[in-house]
């Protein structure tokens, strides 16, 4: 093919992008080459540079970078070591499979919906309570394994006028998950940004891959990311995925959600995820029928393990098999915040559908003073003890306190519990104290040097 001729024909299919587009594209082309690529300011000039770049490179990544900007039918594919209009290559009827990535898979979507030379996957992402997909603005694209290079993937998308109204109560969001290595498996993945990336939006924001990266790099243990509030409402939307050192493939997108707050999902837990306290105590017996070891009692702590303040709404999994529960509120707030849904007591997976309001704790709360720290139940959830520790904000004496309060037992009747006796530690001494040595103690300055 004649060079001039083969210039012209990608001068041609670039026309079709506009000024903004183009200059939005030779940025991401002079980071990924090196600043290989002149600048100029009439469009032709742009859309021969920007042709010019692609013939003597013959790579891939830049292929791929340019075809995140062209439109359905307009994109290129490198046969044989040189660059076509992918409607007027040699075997345009074909599939290659010398690329990388296909042409198809690099298409961007504009205009607020997806291209149709978008690919057609069936990957999907793992749900979350706290947002659920309305619409999708743009991808899913394809993001390849790159090793000694990094690799930039951009997503356009223009917002509707009924996209604006939403966006009081809904957000914008990017979605990305590692692609499954079986074509077959169809189940949805779990959210997750490749370890060295960034985003970028609009050409003036930026969020790092410290915000991008799950705890220790776990899948799942991040959030899509949120970039509303640094939309263009008016005009287009540049998203771009700018990552490196990957050693599998992922797809990513752009998706319009609608937000569901802590507070709705808590009502929503206590309409249609309690369970009453009669099952919860046939639940005990039932297990301790079925158990090897027989446990006699088990003391349960009114303080929840992650607020370290006072259970107000008990909450544990369905499948876990200890009663202690935690607060249902700060275990939602927490995971709003990282995603890692995880029990607080015994560490087994607890996804928001495996949550349960425990009917049975609910009413030890119910009955229980303020000053009860924790109760003693024995195996079949009677109750036996309640202690507590008394405080004293202006006496730093050591207090004993006896308790015999009415306790409610499991068929609802009153019984006396049994004196207890819980002692108050003195907070006014930081030094432990020996009562069969009342030597005095000497203090050591460990700053000083050997001359002094």
């Amino acid at each position: 093919m004649d060079n001039t001729q083969q210039v012209d024909d990608l001068v041609d299919e670039l026309m079709v992008l506009k000024v903004v587009e183009l200059k939005a594209l030779i940025r991401d082309l002079k980071f990924l080459v090196a600043n290989a690529i002149r600048t100029a300011t009439r469009k032709a000039d742009m859309c021969r540079n920007i042709a010019y770049l692609m013939i003597r490179s013959k790579r891939q990544t830049v292929i791929a970078a340019v075809n995140d900007y062209m439109p359905s039918g307009h994109h290129f594919v490198l046969q044989h070591d040189t660059v076509w209009p992918a409607r007027r290559a040699p075997n345009a009827t074909t599939t290659t499979t010398s690329t990388t990535i296909t042409p198809e898979l690099s298409s961007r979507a504009a205009g607020g919906a997806t291209t149709s030379s978008m690919i057609t996957t069936t990957t999907s992402f793992k749900p979350t309570p706290f947002y659920s997909s309305v619409q999708r603005l743009a991808g899913p694209l394809i993001c390849p394994i790159v090793s000694n290079t990094c690799l930039i993937r951009t997503l356009m998308f223009t917002l509707t006028e009924a996209q604006v109204s939403l966006l009081q109560s809904h957000q914008i969001r990017v979605f990305c998950a590692a692609c499954p290595s079986d074509p077959s498996d169809f189940a949805p993945r779990p959210l997750e940004f490749p370890q060295v990336s960034e985003l970028h939006i609009n050409n003036n924001k930026q969020i790092s891959a410290q915000q991008l990266r799950g705890i220790k790099n776990s899948p799942g243990t991040v959030h899509a990311a949120n970039i509303t509030q640094w939309i263009d409402h008016a005009g287009s939307n540049q998203v771009q995925l700018i990552y490196a050192k990957t050693q599998k493939q992922y797809v990513v997108t752009v998706e319009l959600v609608k937000v569901h707050p802590v507070e709705e999902l808590i009502q929503q837990m206590t309409m249609n995820q309690s369970v009453t306290k009669e099952d919860i105590l046939a639940s005990f017996r039932e297990q301790q029928a079925n158990a090897d070891i027989q446990l006699e009692f088990e003391t349960l702590s009114l303080k929840c393990p992650l607020s370290c303040s006072r259970i107000t709404l008990p909450c544990r999994s369905r499948n876990c098999r200890h009663a202690q529960c935690f607060d249902g509120v700060a275990y939602m707030k927490m995971n709003e915040q990282t995603p890692t849904w995880k029990c607080p007591v015994c560490n087994c997976p607890i996804p928001f559908q495996d949550l349960i309001v425990d009917g049975f704790f609910a009413d030890i709360l119910a009955n229980s003073s303020e000053s009860i720290q924790s109760v003693r139940i024995n195996s079949t959830g009677e109750l036996q003890h309640e202690f507590t520790v008394k405080e004293e904000s202006d006496d730093d004496q050591e207090q004993e306190s006896t308790l015999s309060t009415p306790l409610l037992s499991s068929s609802g009747a009153t019984e006396q519990s049994l004196p207890t006796t819980t002692t108050t530690p003195t907070t006014t001494s930081t030094l432990p104290t020996n009562s069969n040595n009342n030597r005095p103690v000497v203090m050591v300055d460990l700053t000083l040097s050997d001359q002094e």
